[in-house]
């Protein structure tokens, strides 16, 4: 997803984000439910699982 983000130069919309938690301080740019067009420079997946067993990788355009 990443990668493909990357190469369209497309943000993935957050589905289903009606109300973004403002009061606790979760100022992030969101994409809630339709996605935005933009260049990606860079990204960044972690996959996170039980027991300790953790990864990520980060990307970048060249």
């Amino acid at each position: 997803m990443c990668i493909k983000a990357m190469e369209d130069s497309f943000v993935p919309p957050t589905i289903n984000l009606d109300q973004p938690d403002l009061e606790h301080g979760c100022d992030l740019d969101y994409t809630p439910n339709k996605g935005v067009a933009c260049e990606i420079k860079a990204s960044a997946n972690c996959s996170l699982g039980f027991g300790g067993h953790n990864g990520c990788i980060i990307l970048k355009k060249i």
